[in-house]
């Protein structure tokens, strides 16, 4: 869901193509949401993510932002993202399945966001679950861990 201003008023939604036909602008940013938790080491590893994506895609500023739990919440990084010289921001949820984060409160906030903040486009991404590639990443993971791991290992 891409979420711009309509000249006409409101919002409009765009298809992917206006991302892809752009390649990923400079002034892009990529927001990735976690949801957050009482962990702090939990939510390192998100901002961890976070900076390793941000060094692999220099064009591309990259934050953190959590749903819950942990700061900074999405709400805070998409207003910061409207106030800067952002012209379009792509959300990321890092959820394995679609909830109540995902399929409620992520899109609920990006049309607030979008409302107050109409000069910004907001893409939301599906949530990291639904990619295709998953199933294939895990088995790579477990086929790599089977040929690292001898029976005299225990357990790790």
């Amino acid at each position: 869901m891409i979420l711009c201003e309509n000249p006409k008023g409101g919002t409009v939604k765009i298809g992917i193509s206006l991302i892809e036909k752009s390649m990923i602008k400079p002034e892009a940013t990529l927001v990735v949401v976690a949801h957050g938790s009482r962990v702090s080491t939990s939510n390192q590893e998100v901002m961890e993510l976070t900076c390793s994506i941000s060094e692999t895609s220099p064009r591309l500023k990259v934050f953190a932002a959590f749903m819950e739990l942990a700061e900074p919440s999405l709400v805070e990084v998409l207003e910061d993202c409207a106030m800067q010289t952002t012209e379009i921001v792509i959300v990321l949820p890092l959820f394995l399945s679609a909830g109540r984060h995902v399929t409620n409160d992520l899109p609920a906030v990006i049309r607030k966001t979008a409302a107050r903040y109409p000069h910004v486009c907001y893409k939301l991404m599906p949530h990291f679950g639904a990619n295709p590639n998953l199933p294939k990443m895990l088995i790579n993971q477990v086929m790599k861990d089977i040929e690292t791991t001898s029976v005299h290992d225990g357990v790790s």
